[in-house]
């Protein structure tokens, strides 16, 4: 599986790109229907801005499909006290389940920079004052092994071990050993207190586990999410853009506005290809490739919709999500050039040619 999720969390939409998003405040740009690269040249900046006070129990996370073992989480954040000066107000991460068991959860201490790790509500690892500067950007990443007896963690700041603990059980309350989501919150159970707000910033984000090919079977280290814009159309579109002169157009509209600006087809089978804008010339490796396409349905019946990526002479296909009334993101990453099933090239990114097709 190896690439589980990668964001860049630069929604400007009401539509939530979350299962839930609670009190998450969107800032700077993305456009519907966009191609997601994950790489390590220079890009802008794009984040989200979370207010851990506005929290109250309420939390952001994102999920996947497949349940991992060995999960590899990484994210960029700032964090910087404000307000009230409390000595609880922390920031946290938790691994967890498909039934909400925290097996493995990483606390920032947002006044002095300490970190501690629980598995379940007992603490098994900490790294003292100074470790997360508040204040300052860090690329953070936690490594976990999920194992009643063998588990371990690993926890790192700009590529630099400041946790490392293993042969510790992993597993919380008797739960099935197995990662599906990432929570982020400020639970008062591991410090956490919504009385003391921490701004807390976000950006880059990915989920690897440890199967597939080396570099993306383990830590990445510091990287960026970036949204490519589609250039132009590869040839006649078969949906018709409504709202806007051209298909490209449409999914060039920031923020989106799908009640009112989109590509519409009646007909099981048509299909927009795009061709994209070239990455920046810093760019130097392409970790992922993923299509990200906003859609819904707008009347009664069956309607599913399905990603397309072309390499080359090879096309790769999403999964088929079946779709409501109620616009939704249909999300599909692929670690490997689908025509050399090797990693990505920044000349195949720049060639390749992204589609959706409704059925």
């Amino acid at each position: 599986m190896a690439t589980l999720d990668f964001r860049g969390f630069s929604e400007s939409s009401a539509i939530a790109d979350f299962i839930n998003y609670g009190a998450i405040v969107p800032l700077a740009n993305c456009t519907p229907a966009r191609l997601f690269i994950g790489a390590n040249g220079t890009f802008g900046d794009n984040f989200l801005a979370l207010q851990t006070d506005q929290y109250n129990g309420v939390t952001a996370q994102i999920g996947w499909t497949v349940a991992t073992l060995n999960p590899f989480f990484g994210i960029r954040m700032t964090l910087k006290l404000q307000g009230n000066q409390n000595p609880k107000a922390a920031v946290t991460f938790a691994l967890t389940d498909a039934t909400s068991n925290k097996q493995v959860t990483v606390s920032i201490n947002s006044l002095d920079g300490s970190i501690r790790v629980f598995t379940g509500t007992t603490q098994i690892a900490s790294a003292g004052p100074g470790t997360f500067i508040p204040g300052l950007t860090r690329y953070l990443e936690i490594g976990a092994g999920i194992s009643s007896i063998g588990g371990s963690v690993v926890v790192r700041l700009d590529g630099n071990v400041v946790i490392n603990v293993a042969n510790v059980s992993t597993v919380s309350n008797g739960a099935a050993p197995a990662i599906t989501t990432v929570v982020f919150g400020n639970d008062p159970g591991y410090d956490g207190n919504p009385t003391a707000p921490a701004a807390l910033i976000l950006q880059h984000m990915y989920v690897n586990d440890n199967t597939g090919p080396a570099p993306l079977n383990g830590f990445l280290g510091d990287v960026r999410v970036t949204g490519q814009p589609y250039a132009a159309s590869s040839g006649v579109p078969a949906f018709a853009p409504s709202g806007a002169a051209t298909n490209v157009a449409v999914c060039a509209t920031n923020p989106p506005v799908p009640a009112t600006i989109r590509n519409v087809s009646t007909t099981v089978g048509d299909t927009d290809i795009y061709t994209v804008q070239p990455l920046p010339p810093s760019t130097t490796t392409v970790y992922a490739v993923g299509v990200r396409t906003l859609a819904a349905k707008d009347a009664a019946g069956s309607r599913s919709l399905q990603n397309k990526l072309t390499s080359g002479a090879t096309t790769a296909s999403g999964v088929v999500v079946s779709l409501g009334t109620a616009p939704v993101y249909v999300r599909d990453n692929f670690g490997l050039d689908p025509a050399t099933g090797a990693v990505w090239t920044v000349a195949a990114v720049n060639a390749l040619k992204p589609s959706y097709t409704g059925g």
